[in-house]
Parts: structure tokens; sequence; C-alpha cells
């Protein structure tokens, strides 16, 4: 079958107008102009013509989470990053398992539809594994940790294991290609324990690993001198207001000290400096 369009997007920054794409035995053949492409067309082979549409390749979604869709509809209003963060932890107490579950379908249902291939979903929980698994996209499971008490990071990290093997023990369900990665959260949620336990960890797991990044200033401020909002308000309202400061100065060196930077999926990265995009690329590190 041929499929002819107004354009084809072949791949970033190429535009190819009227053309289209050979499809044989369930895969792509030859993309091209339609002109080529009947060249070289079987005898009474379909062309089909898509007027007003754009082929492209599938959509991927590198940085999902689906267990928060049922927060869509009661979003947090905040003035700043850390008022909205915990405005995402006030409404998540509040959520039934039940509701999570159901938004995070169709959630996935969504993604399918909307030309989605391929997420990446970082979650805490396992609601959204099922729809995910049943969905026939390229997914990978990043599972997500986070704790700033030292103390916990041994049951944090158990806690890890016994989800990975869950989850691997699932993936035979998958309807497309389907793989796992680990999610440490953020420099400003995990203790220096935690990391070094995840990086043991992972010496032996080798997942992939994706990793908020700079979302805020106030993450520098943090990171820098110990102070600001995530000192002043987050940590006390969740408990951590005694624990122990995590180090920087920069957001990459967490996971730089522990060696889990190179081709890390690093998220938002919205305040990273010059200098650090600069370890981003010699590091073989994405950003999303």
């Amino acid at each position: 079958m041929i499929l002819l369009a107004d354009a084809v997007w072949a791949e970033a920054g190429r535009r190819l107008g009227e053309a289209g794409v050979a499809v044989r035995d369930g895969r792509i053949a030859a993309v091209g102009p339609w002109a080529e492409l009947r060249r070289i067309a079987n005898p009474g082979e379909e062309a089909r013509r898509l007027p007003g549409c754009c082929l492209l390749p599938g959509l991927m979604d590198a940085h999902a989470h689906l267990e928060l869709s049922s927060l869509a509809a009661s979003r947090p209003r905040a003035h700043d990053f850390v008022e909205w963060l915990l405005g995402v932890v006030e409404a998540k107490r509040r959520e039934a398992r039940e509701a999570v579950e159901a938004a995070a379908a169709r959630a996935v249902a969504g993604l399918a539809r909307q030309g989605t291939t391929g997420v990446a979903d970082i979650g805490a929980s396992d609601v959204a594994w099922g729809p995910l698994l049943a969905s026939g996209l390229r997914v990978r499971l990043d599972l997500e940790l986070l704790g700033l008490d030292p103390e916990r990071a041994p049951a944090i990290l158990e806690r890890l294991e016994d989800r990975w093997r869950r989850a691997e023990g699932r993936l035979p369900e998958a309807r497309g290609p389907a793989s796992l990665g680990v999610s440490p959260h953020a420099p400003y949620t995990l203790s220096e324990p935690l990391w070094r336990g995840l990086a043991a960890w992972n010496r032996r797991r080798r997942a992939p690993v994706a990793c908020h990044v700079a979302e805020s200033r106030a993450e520098r401020t943090l990171l820098a001198s110990g102070g600001g909002p995530f000192a002043e308000r987050f940590y006390p309202a969740v408990g951590w207001g005694r624990l122990p400061r995590p180090r920087g100065p920069s957001p990459l060196d967490p996971l730089d000290r522990h060696g889990l930077l190179p081709g890390a999926l690093l998220v938002h990265g919205c305040h990273l400096e010059e200098a650090e995009l600069r370890r981003v690329a010699a590091a073989g590190a994405s950003l999303c």
C-alpha cells in the first residue's frame, strides 16, 4: 500500500511536499514524492490519498506522569514552583485509587488516539502499568524513588527492587515493545545515602535513568546555599524540616557524583546554565 499526503515529515527538519509512504508487509519500504513512489509501485498496488493530511513518525512522550492524570481537572493554582508542588502533594493524598486508575487508563487511550507511539512513564505506583502494557505502544516504565531521610534509604531501595521484579514479571503482558527504567525524582528529594545506594543498585541492574533537574530557581538556591523556599516551606510541610540538606552546588552534581549522569534523560532543565549544558552534552545525556 502507498499512502499519499499533502506533506511528509521524513525526519527532523525535512519536510516533503506532496509526498507519501510505501508500506510493505507492515514495514515502511520507501518515503518520497508522489511521482517517485508511483514509479516503484507494484502492479495493482493500492494507493490511498489522504487530502489535508501530513504523515510523520509517531510522537514520543519522553516524560509522562500518568498516575497524576486524575489531577487534570483540579490543577493546583500557585504563585511559585514550591507552592505548586505542595498543592500536587496535597491533591495526591486526597485521590482514591479507583479514580487514579480510571484516569490513567483514559490518559493512555488519549496518547494512542493523538498519534503518540511511545511513552516513558514515571511512576511511584503501578496504576498505569496495566493500561500501558495493553496499549500496544512502545513503553518504558520508569520506577520513581525519593526520600530525604538518610535512615530510610535501605528500605526505599528494598522497595525499588521489589517493584522492579514485579514490573519485570509483567513485561510479557505487553502488546508492544516494553522495558524498564529508574527515576530518582530530583536532586532536592534524595538523600546522599539514597543516591549512593541507587548507584550501587544500578551497577547491577543497568537501568536507564530519568531525573528532574533544574526545574526552578528555588532548587538552585537550595543546592547552592541550603536555604530558600524548599528549606523554608517545602521541607517543613512534608516532614523533612530537620533532615540534612542535599548538596550541589549544581543540580547535575548528585547524578554526576554517583556515575548516573552518563546517558541519563534529564527532565525540564529550565535553569541549567551554559557550562552545565556542556556537561550534559559531554555525558551523552539528553534533555526533555
